[in-house]
């Protein structure tokens, strides 16, 4: 072989494999999804333009009964396996469609659950969707409604009606849409919107509804100084009567991120103002998504700022913030059961065990720091800094991230010193260094200059 050829293929291979490690062509694709007026039977039409992935996925990971047939357009039957939808032979440019017939009968009522003409559905019961999308790939979804409907989605807005573009957010995490009869009302939270949809309610519902969140989202941005997303999805459903005013709600981070609130509609306004549901899921927007085997690390920060962040607003006086805090802290003592908080997800002692940490860690932040610094404002640039995310973070992770960002090692010790120890986080010290006698507030004792702090 001449040195001339064995050059010329020498240069050959570095070509083919300097091209096969080229990213591969962005994914564009469109979904158009027609909906029977019962909104039961679902037709998804998707085509795909330059790239056609091996597979759509669902995020319900056992096996999904509502899809009842998928095919290429020429007819030929698609093969599933599980939460994959296998697409070999579907070639660029060509279009597949499937159909979705959901349960007529109400399921759980965070999965499927219709108020009235409106309907609250998880994405898992009809959305099969690419595997890994990056932030180049264009992947479009357009509901084909009358007039009188809207939709409700965690998705992207686009100029198109009704259309929307989906996230780089993992396909599994969870996320719901909405479609009835309602009005998207933007409730501007100062430079950023929440998108607020209310089924089922009178337009006098409506409005206090609107002013029992924005009172709530006012109070978090107050703390903050700031609000963490642009254009949260919120959805409020109502449920019928039941022993509170909200009795359950949950952020979801599907798309991007989304509260739902499930309310009892039949009772006053009042209780919607004093209930902490909802300055307690909003507060959740100022983290990212924390596995779930951490996940005290997530309703901690939740715990804490329901009542730090209601006392600041004027919901409640600092002393009857700081009474709720020392309740719950004893709710989770007297739950815990010698187990790590990773292990306990369940009980008081997650919820409170982990509200304990943000205490502590906001108590030495400010004494370091002369007041200058604060678990809010760390959490603050954590928001500038890493937001949105469309990753699962570690509870290691996350703590060394606030370490960098608050320049102190605070965070990583109170992780590896209390959430690993099989007890609850001894918050005796530092509850006597605020004035106060172990878990109980003296009555008519004055609070101290720093307990007053932490909740003005």
């Amino acid at each position: 072989m001449t040195v001339d050829l064995a050059l010329k293929k020498l240069l050959a291979v570095f070509i083919l494999c300097f091209f096969a490690a080229l990213p591969a062509g962005a994914l564009e694709a469109r979904y158009t999804v027609k909906i029977g007026e019962s909104y039961q039977h679902w037709q998804v039409n998707v085509c795909f333009k330059d790239t056609v992935p091996e597979a759509l996925f669902n995020g319900h990971w056992g096996n999904n009964d509502t899809l009842i047939g998928a095919k290429t357009q020429h007819g030929k039957n698609l093969k599933r396996s599980r939460h994959r939808l296998l697409l070999g032979g579907v070639k660029a440019g060509e279009c597949i469609d499937y159909k979705v017939k959901l349960p007529n009968s109400k399921r759980h009522i965070k999965s499927l659950y219709r108020s009235g003409d409106d309907m609250i559905v998880d994405n898992s019961l009809w959305l099969w969707q690419p595997k890994g999308l990056s932030s180049d790939d264009k992947v479009t979804i357009s509901f084909l409604l009358a007039d009188n409907l809207s939709v409700s989605t965690p998705w992207l807005d686009t100029d198109e009606r009704h259309t929307f573009r989906l996230t780089s957010t993992p396909y599994h995490w969870d996320s719901r849409i909405a479609i009835g009869r309602f009005i998207i009302h933007q409730l501007p939270i100062g430079n950023q919107i929440l998108k607020v949809a209310i089924l089922n309610s009178s337009a006098k519902r409506q409005d206090e509804y609107l002013q029992w969140i924005a009172q709530a989202a006012l109070a978090i941005h107050g703390v903050f100084g700031a609000y963490p997303v642009h254009r949260a999805q919120i959805v409020i459903t109502p449920i019928g009567s039941r022993s509170e005013a909200v009795p359950w709600g949950e952020v979801q981070r599907g798309g991007s991120i989304a509260a739902h609130f499930f309310v009892d509609s039949f009772r006053p306004i009042d209780e919607f103002k004093a209930d902490w549901t909802a300055a307690h899921e909003l507060s959740h927007m100022f983290v990212p998504y924390i596995a779930r085997n951490e996940l005290y690390l997530s309703e901690g920060i939740a715990s804490y700022y329901q009542n730090v962040a209601r006392a600041k607003q004027g919901m409640l006086t600092p002393e009857q913030a700081w009474d709720k805090l020392l309740a719950g802290f004893k709710r989770g003592i007297r739950s815990s059961r010698r187990e790590l908080l990773a292990h306990d997800p369940a009980s008081m002692q997650m919820y409170w065990g982990g509200a304990a940490l943000y205490l502590m860690a906001d108590v030495e932040l400010r004494k370091r720091s002369g007041g200058k610094q604060t678990l809010a404002s760390v959490l603050k640039r954590l928001s500038q800094c890493c937001r949105p995310s469309n990753k699962s973070w570690s509870g290691a992770q996350l703590m060394t991230k606030l370490d960098k960002l608050s320049q102190t090692k605070v965070f990583s010790e109170l992780y590896y010193q209390q959430a690993r120890a099989r007890r609850f986080p001894d918050l005796k010290p530092v509850l006597q260094a605020l004035g106060f006698d172990s878990f109980s507030r003296i009555p008519y004792r004055p609070l101290s200059k720093d307990a007053l702090a932490i909740m003005r």
